[in-house]
C-alpha cells in the first residue's frame, strides 16, 4: 500500500487547523449578528368628552404614524397593545397584534373602528395608568408607550410627571382651540425610563432613541464630612474650702448645735439668793469671742462661780479653763492656811522639867 508523501500530510493538517481558527474568529461576529428580541408598543387613548371632538385629529395622527412604521422604528415581530382610560383603565379590549408592514392598512382600519365604538364621556384621569403601567415597564426589555390625551389631568408614576404637567398647562388652551390631542411618547429599556417627549400634532412625533441611561455624574464637590459633636461636660461647681475656726464654719452655713439645758437658772417665781462676798475673789475672765466672718455662733453657759465663754460644743475655751484651775488652786491654798492658823493649839511657856512636873502633880492641888 502506497502512503501519501509526508509533506502532503502536513499540508492537510495545516489547512484543517486554519479552518478551525477561522471558525473560532467568526463565532462572535455571528453571535452579534443575531436579531434582537421583539419590542413592545403600547397605544393608550383618552375617552374623555373633550377627546370626542379631537377624535378625527387623533385618527389622522395614528394613520400617519403607522403608515411610516413609526419612522422605521417598528420592526417585524414587534408586539402592539391597546389600552383606553376614562375614570378607570380598560385593558384587553383590543387584541394584541404582531406588527407586519404588509398588514398596515388592515391594522389602521381595525384600530380606527375600535376607537369609534368607544363611549367618550365625562373627565378622565391619567393617574389610573400608574399601577399597571409600572408592572409592564418592569417586565419589558424595550417598551414604547404612545398616549393620546386632552391634557386635563396629571400623570403619575414616571420620572417625567412634572415636565409633562407643565407642557399640558402651557398648551392646553391652544390644543382645545385647534381640537388637537397631546401625544406623549415614553420609552423604557430594561425596566428603566430612558426618554419622554410631549408632541403637538399635526407636527411630527419625536421618538427618542433607545440609548442606555447615562451613569450619574460624579459630584463636583465632595460631600462635607459628617460633623462630630462632642458632648461638653458641664463645668464643676466651685465649692469654697471648708474652714473651721472655733465655733464658726466658713464656706457653709451650718445650723448651730442645740444649747445644753440649763438647770441652775432661777425661775420666774423663785427668790433670788445672792452669795456673800468672798475674800480675795478671783476675777472672772472676760468671754473670749473669736473674730470670724459671719455667720458666727457664740454660746455662753452660766456656772455657779462665773460666766465662762464656751465654744460651739458648750465646753470652756483653753485659756479660761487654765484661769479657773489657777484660781481654784489659790482658793484651796488660802483655805488651808486659814484652817492651820485657826485650829493650831497655843504654845506653853518654856520652863524646866522640874517645874513642869510639879505643876502636873495632883497632890499639890
Amino acid at each position: 500500500m502506497n502512503r501519501p508523501p509526508r509533506h502532503k500530510l502536513f499540508s492537510a493538517a495545516a489547512k484543517a487547523l486554519l479552518g478551525l481558527l477561522l471558525a473560532a474568529l467568526l463565532l462572535p461576529a455571528s453571535a452579534l449578528a443575531q436579531p434582537k428580541g421583539p419590542e413592545r408598543w403600547l397605544f393608550v387613548f383618552d375617552l374623555s368628552s373633550a377627546m370626542k371632538k379631537r377624535l378625527p385629529a387623533t385618527e389622522e395622527v395614528l394613520k400617519n404614524f403607522l403608515a411610516t412604521g413609526a419612522e422605521g422604528r417598528l420592526q417585524a415581530g414587534d408586539n402592539i397593545g391597546v389600552w383606553t382610560f376614562d375614570q378607570k383603565l380598560h385593558a384587553g379590549q383590543f387584541p394584541v397584534t404582531v406588527w407586519d408592514s404588509s398588514q398596515t392598512m388592515s391594522l389602521t382600519t381595525n384600530l380606527t373602528a375600535f376607537l369609534n365604538s368607544r363611549v367618550f364621556t365625562g373627565d378622565s384621569q391619567l393617574a389610573t395608568l400608574e399601577p399597571l403601567l409600572g408592572r409592564v415597564v418592569a417586565d419589558s426589555e424595550r417598551l414604547t408607550v404612545v398616549i393620546f390625551c386632552d391634557g386635563e389631568s396629571k400623570i403619575t408614576g414616571t420620572p417625567y410627571d412634572r415636565g409633562i404637567s407643565q407642557n399640558f398647562l402651557d398648551g392646553r388652551a391652544e390644543r382645545k382651540k385647534s381640537e388637537q390631542p397631546f401625544v406623549v411618547l415614553i420609552r423604557t429599556l430594561s425596566g428603566k425610563y430612558i426618554g419622554c417627549t410631549v408632541n403637538f400634532p399635526p407636527g411630527d412625533i419625536n421618538i427618542p432613541l433607545f440609548l442606555a441611561p447615562a451613569p450619574p455624574a460624579p459630584p463636583t464637590n465632595p460631600p462635607p464630612a459628617p460633623r462630630i459633636v462632642v458632648p461638653v461636660k458641664p463645668a464643676p461647681v466651685v465649692v469654697p474650702d471648708l474652714i473651721i475656726n472655733g465655733s464658726t464654719v466658713n464656706g457653709t452655713a451650718s445650723p448651730p448645735p442645740p444649747a445644753p439645758p440649763v438647770t441652775n437658772l432661777p425661775s420666774a417665781t423663785a427668790p433670788i439668793i445672792t452669795a456673800p462676798p468672798v475674800s480675795n475673789p478671783v476675777p472672772a475672765p472676760a468671754p473670749v469671742v473669736a473674730k470670724t466672718n459671719p455667720p458666727t455662733v457664740i454660746i455662753t453657759a452660766p456656772t455657779n462661780a462665773t460666766n465662762i465663754a464656751a465654744n460651739a460644743n458648750g465646753e470652756p475655751d483653753q485659756p479660761a479653763r487654765l484661769l479657773v484651775l489657777i484660781g481654784g488652786g489659790l482658793v484651796a491654798v488660802v483655805v488651808v492656811v486659814v484652817l492651820v492658823l485657826v485650829f493650831r493649839p497655843g504654845r506653853r511657856p518654856q520652863s524646866s522639867l522640874i517645874s513642869s512636873s510639879m505643876q502636873d502633880d495632883p497632890r499639890r492641888k
